[in-house]
């Protein structure tokens, strides 16, 4: 399904975007990363409504075949409600289609999602093995998670204290 504007060249914080109803055919689309707000001017009123961007359900990324036999990527924050979506980026090329991506969801920091052939979205989970998460509030944790008796465990004695068995051998099986 196309929606029913098409993106304009403009800055990344502020862009106008192609609407059929609107006066002019344009809507004005300011992004910061607390609200959307989408101004358009319709029979010579002056209409603008802010959205925040929670309200969003993330940051879309779609790929379409062409005709030519190339791919384009096109980046959207979608909403529920369609007439509310964004068209935020559209390109030829996957590096730069992946790093705006994920640039524009934590710019406005909204989940990202990918756009299955079927039009279903699937939720994007990003890799996070080999990442920091910080040192933990000392003896907490650990004060919580044991019970009574536990937590006035005494410390272990010295290692000459424990029992020796001289001339014997230890007897170790390989079965």
């Amino acid at each position: 399904m196309q929606p029913a504007f098409q993106p304009i060249e403009a800055p990344r914080s502020a862009a106008a975007y192609r609407d059929p109803r609107a006066d002019g055919g344009e809507r004005d689309v300011t992004l910061t990363p607390g609200e959307v707000t989408i101004g358009r001017r319709l029979r010579g009123v002056r209409m603008k409504i802010r959205v925040p961007t929670q309200a969003y359900r993330g940051i879309v990324l779609e790929l379409q075949a062409l005709s030519s036999g190339r791919l384009c990527y096109t980046i959207t924050l979608r909403h529920a409600d369609g007439d509310l979506d964004v068209a935020l980026h559209e390109t030829f090329e996957e590096p730069e289609a992946l790093a705006m991506w994920r640039a524009w969801a934590k710019h406005l920091s909204v989940p990202l999602f990918v756009a299955r052939p079927d039009g279903r979205l699937q939720r994007f989970a990003p890799q996070t093995h080999g990442e920091h998460r910080g040192r933990r509030a000392q003896g907490v944790a650990t004060k919580r998670s044991r019970g009574r008796f536990q937590r006035r465990r005494r410390v272990g004695g010295e290692i000459s204290d424990a029992v020796s068995h001289k001339g014997e051998r230890e007897i170790i099986c390989y079965e």
